[in-house]
């Protein structure tokens, strides 16, 4: 279970009385990482609503499908049990195998192969003043590949992050 509804997507960062573990979108990560773990979570809430709809049409697991919205068995498309039905079943104590848990939570974690990276180029116009040295910010300019924007508020404090973190790095930062 996401536990996430708008009351609390705003405090999801770091908080952990929300989320169990989380380090950040660094990265632009957060659908890879977040939207992954999500859909991981779905196949075994999906695997166990298979088992239970086999139990209730009477059918061996591996014979019920799932498509559109309705469970059927395999050796009689007669039987059906919709998405909310077999739902509904995971709740109630009768309708369950003795064995099968009760309800549908399921928790999940993705950890790819390799690190995501977005990928863009920023370029700043500026000004220097030759005496002071001091630097005056005339326009920025920004490109990212976002690809498939799914949280607009999410990319748009990203490439704002971006810009302010290379900036500050540019003309803030030293090393010693």
């Amino acid at each position: 279970s996401l536990g996430i509804g708008p009351e609390n997507v705003n405090v999801l960062h770091g908080d952990t009385s929300v989320v169990s573990h989380g380090v950040g979108t660094y990265g632009s990560r957060g659908l890879v990482m977040g939207g992954m773990s999500a859909h991981n979570a779905a196949k075994k809430v999906l695997s166990k609503m298979r088992a239970l709809a086999a139990h209730l049409l009477e059918a061996d697991d591996n014979r019920v499908s799932y498509a559109s919205g309705v469970f059927t068995s395999a050796e009689d498309s007669a039987k059906r049990g919709t998405f909310k039905e077999v739902a509904q079943a995971a709740h109630q104590v009768l309708a369950r195998p003795a064995e099968m848990e009760y309800g549908l939570d399921e928790d999940a974690f993705y950890q790819p192969n390799a690190l995501t990276y977005n990928f863009g180029t920023y370029v700043a116009v500026v000004e220097v003043d030759p005496e002071t040295g001091d630097v005056d910010l005339r326009t920025l300019f920004t490109v990212d590949d976002q690809g498939t924007i799914v949280n607009p508020m999410t990319v748009e404090g990203q490439v704002h992050g971006g810009a302010a973190q290379g900036l500050g790095q540019a003309l803030y930062e030293g090393s010693v």
